[in-house]
């Protein structure tokens, strides 16, 4: 109302539970608690308008406030997404709550309720909701001008989180004014459907390029490895193995174990892997390459490396199963090893006494078991996939880059690098040491995990350049595993939203 938007729809979205029961009782408490708010701003309770004033303007340990989180976003890169957005102050505010709480209706949405979401009838004045409800509300409606998500409803498969994220698509003039309340374990799943979205769009577009039937683009839809969480196994009733291949991917382990066993284990098995690779080239100044490694020592590596186990994009078991399988038909066998040295740092991985790297700084996404870093990109800058390349080799891929309109860098493209440029017999691992202060929390008030003289936590990325072979590595589906996704993820055109807990 402060921005002058009196007559715009505006919904908060309530989805913990699927079950009819659950939602009822979620109704009758959020009633009761909106109630006793709304008599209290009517009154003007000083007690109640003080929580307002400090959820609006006061910062705390578990909370940005309004006007702090609009601030962040005008002081950002991200200060143009809406001009329509200021900060106000609780004088603006304090005069609209009365009217605010006149509009706002508690609706129960399911298919027991006779409660209905009416915003064409209500286009010119607008109305305000808070819509409590399970699949039918989750997957099957529109929220006009959502502002608010409490959303706790959990799922492993892609397409299923795809279809409950409601959270985009906003109006000019509140983007600041969103929020979104969930699990870190669903913010650690959306992170990873961003990634493969990301990476489908870049099937679409080399697809598109190379001028493929849909034929072979379903063949390079089923071979992506993150075919296993796309959908549901129920709806792959027919397959029984799935195939994957890694050929001209960039594989990076954007998410690290915190154990610190686990971390000294993985930075020994660095160690010895390097330091028995003999002397390395200088590149970039100071940068240290290793050339014609065998794969057999880069197979070692990997199986004494330890990743997360929800870092399901880095497989090294079935990474390894297909390095070997391309070793056999002469490609991926020799090997670039590359040393990422940041200048200046604070600390360092020592392999030698002619072998010390300084570690790169890459900050936590936070709130989880794990650490993730943020941004889901290990690699610093793209052009480190170039490290082992020279001006010549990169000839095609420029060529090709420059086709495309969009391209303003400086540089090839690097997917076009690994499919164009780069021999099928010389993939690249790039081994970056990192700071353990990264991975500490950046809330001042969160628990510090990691010291100064922790060890180093070591990170990497895999470049493999396109195969000229269409080998690809088969796994089985536990059958098993159908029977535990199959209550969560029944298929949403056979659902029915009128379903009983004792159902």
């Amino acid at each position: 109302m402060a921005r002058g938007q009196t007559d715009k729809h505006n919904s908060m979205l309530i989805h913990v539970s699927r079950y009819l029961n659950w939602q009822n009782s979620l109704k009758e408490i959020i009633n009761n608690l909106f109630l006793y708010y709304k008599r209290g701003i009517e009154q003007e309770d000083k007690g109640v308008l003080k929580q307002f004033r400090d959820i609006f303007e006061v910062d705390t340990e578990n909370y940005i406030s309004y006007c702090t989180t609009t601030q962040n976003i005008l002081n950002s890169s991200f200060k143009d997404i809406d001009s329509k957005i200021k900060i106000h102050s609780w004088e603006d505010i304090k005069p609209n709550l009365y009217k605010a709480v006149q509009k706002i209706k508690i609706m129960s949405i399911n298919g027991q309720s006779t409660d209905t979401l009416e915003y064409y009838e209500n286009e010119k004045t607008g109305i305000s909701v808070i819509a409590i409800g399970g699949d039918k509300l989750s997957r099957g409606l529109t929220l006009e001008g959502l502002s608010v998500s409490y959303f706790l409803r959990a799922s492993k498969m892609y397409d299923t989180l795809m279809q409950m994220g409601r959270w985009f698509g906003y109006r000019p003039g509140y983007v600041d004014l969103c929020r979104l309340f969930t699990s870190s374990e669903l913010n650690e799943w959306f992170r990873h459907i961003t990634m493969a979205s990301e990476d489908l769009r870049e099937e679409f577009d080399a697809m598109w390029n190379a001028k493929a039937t849909p034929e072979k683009y379903a063949l390079k839809v089923r071979t992506h490895p993150g075919q296993l969480q796309i959908t549901a196994i129920t709806k792959m009733r027919n397959v029984d193995r799935i195939q994957v291949s890694w050929s001209g991917r960039l594989v990076e382990t954007y998410q690290l174990p915190t154990d610190k066993g686990v971390i000294n284990k993985n930075l020994v098995a660095t160690q010895d892997f390097l330091s028995k690779l003999g002397i390395p080239l200088i590149k970039d100044s100071n940068n240290y390459l290793w050339l014609k490694v065998s794969p057999i020592d880069v197979l070692k590596f990997f199986s004494e490396f330890t990743v997360p186990p929800q870092l399901t994009k880095v497989d090294l078991t079935l990474i390894s199963n297909f390095i070997r399988k391309l070793n056999q038909d002469g490609e991926l066998g020799a090997w670039s090893v590359a040393l990422m040295n940041k200048a200046n740092a604070s600390k360092h991985f020592t392999v030698s006494n002619k072998v010390s790297a300084g570690c790169f700084i890459r900050n936590t996404a936070g709130d989880t078991e794990t650490y993730i870093i943020k941004k889901n990109h290990i690699v610093g800058k793209q052009t480190d996939e170039f490290i082992d390349l020279d001006n010549a080799d990169l000839s095609d891929a420029w060529l090709a880059s420059k086709q495309d309109k969009d391209w303003k860098k400086n540089y090839p493209k690097p997917k076009l690098v690994r499919e164009l440029s780069r021999d099928v017999n010389n993939p690249l691992l790039i081994i970056y040491p990192l700071d353990p202060l990264g991975a500490n929390p950046k809330d001042e008030n969160s628990i510090t995990i990691f010291q100064e003289n922790d060890d180093v936590i070591i990170g990497f990325a895999i470049v493999f350049p396109k195969s000229n072979t269409q080998h690809t590595v088969e796994f089985a589906i536990n059958t098993s595993l159908a029977n535990e996704y199959y209550q969560s993820e029944i298929d949403f055109d056979d659902n029915n939203d009128n379903l009983e807990d004792n159902e």
